[in-house]
């Protein structure tokens, strides 16, 4: 029976630390990039515009 108790207690000890790192974990991530460009402002956008 003390098997069962410890099986179980090692189970509720997963489950309390997987919550525990998972409210730790940002939910929401933001990821930005820069870059210096030589060319004109309108240079670069008439680029992008040509799909």
């Amino acid at each position: 029976m003390k098997w069962l108790l410890r099986i179980l207690s090692f189970i509720v000890i997963l489950v309390v630390l997987a919550l525990a790192i998972g409210y730790s974990i940002p939910a929401h991530h933001k990821l930005t990039r820069t870059i210096d460009l030589k060319q004109t402002p309108d240079a670069v956008f008439a680029a992008l515009a040509d799909v």
